[in-house]
């Protein structure tokens, strides 16, 4: 899938329903729903975007709808915490790289309901 550059900001319409394209093909009796959406805030069609948000949250929620705004680098605060709150879902913000790594691992720690994924995955990380 390919999703083009337009001259600026992020269409968020071509991401979030894609999102839902993938997420509608679920066996959901089998996986879990989660999606994890990122960006810088900067969209080029911002009403779009809230109102799949809330599409995406109306129609699997029922699912136990998971879902994760994570902003990277100096983001639109209020957009992506918008799009969050719309969606059902928590917002994370991540500067660098490192602190994506550790993001993850958290988001990871949440789906699996334990808290002792988080402190496996820190230990390894010290043993490499």
């Amino acid at each position: 899938m390919s999703v083009p550059f337009s001259g600026g900001g992020t269409s968020y319409g071509k991401g979030l329903r894609a999102a839902n394209e993938v997420l509608s093909r679920n066996d959901f009796e089998e996986f879990k729903v989660v999606l994890i959406f990122f960006s810088d805030g900067q969209p080029c069609d911002i009403e779009l975007g809230i109102t799949l948000a809330y599409h995406i949250r109306s129609s699997y929620a029922k699912y136990d709808l998971k879902a994760f705004v994570v902003g990277f680098g100096y983001v639109n605060l209020p957009v992506l915490q918008r799009v969050a709150s719309e969606m059902g879902g928590e917002y994370r913000q991540v500067l660098d790289a490192n602190a994506l790594r550790t993001e993850f691992q958290r988001i990871a720690a949440v789906l699996c309901n334990s808290e002792a994924s988080l402190a496996l995955m820190e230990i390894g990380e010290g043993s490499s």
